[in-house]
């Protein structure tokens, strides 16, 4: 499996103290079509890994969570819009990262 780009956005919460967020939008595969967003939250002491497959839903990327994990909803709800906001940087400035998807509209 070949990583095909790897870009590190970061993040830290206005609304939740003490909480940040780091994401790294993955192309693992350009055969197998496996684009991934893999988000680490960090709260307080504790990080947690939240993985978001990149799947069309209406002709659009959108990040989908693969694992429902016990986390805050709050902070869940930052965590998914920080992913689709790291889809929204690659559609709009790399279109290769997300052309093999958009073939399949």
């Amino acid at each position: 499996m070949t990583i095909a780009h790897a870009l590190m956005f970061k993040r830290i919460s206005k609304d939740i103290t003490h909480t940040c967020y780091e994401g790294t939008y993955l192309n693992h595969d350009e055969v197998l079509e496996q684009h991934q967003i893999n988000i680490r939250v960090m709260h307080k002491d504790q990080q947690q890994e939240l993985t978001y497959q990149v799947i069309l839903e209406n002709t659009q990327p959108t990040a989908q969570l693969t694992q429902v994990n016990i986390i805050n909803s709050q902070i869940l709800t930052e965590a998914t819009r920080f992913a689709q906001s790291i889809i929204a940087f690659h559609q709009n400035h790399d279109s290769y990262a997300l052309s093999l998807l958009n073939e399949h509209v």
